[in-house]
């Protein structure tokens, strides 16, 4: 989750790296999103870390700080 504190975003992009250093597109969101729910979680690798961007026809925000996930 994060808070919508924009108010000229299109949309927002999830970005996901399994080495906390190499981020690839997770997923494409619409404007106004608050969550993302990852249903595609790298088994064989048991921590995630996420950032995220805001976007609009001027290009992207700076990634937001990231954060992790551990899979069971």
């Amino acid at each position: 989750t994060w808070p919508d504190s924009g108010e000229t975003e299109e949309g927002y992009v999830v970005e996901r790296s399994l080495d906390g250093q190499t981020y690839a597109v997770l997923a494409t969101l619409g404007a106004n999103t608050t969550t993302y729910t990852d249903a595609n979680l790298v088994t064989s690798c048991r921590l995630h870390y996420y950032r995220v961007r805001a976007f609009n026809e001027w290009g992207q925000s700076p990634p937001t700080r990231p954060v992790s996930a551990r899979v069971k």
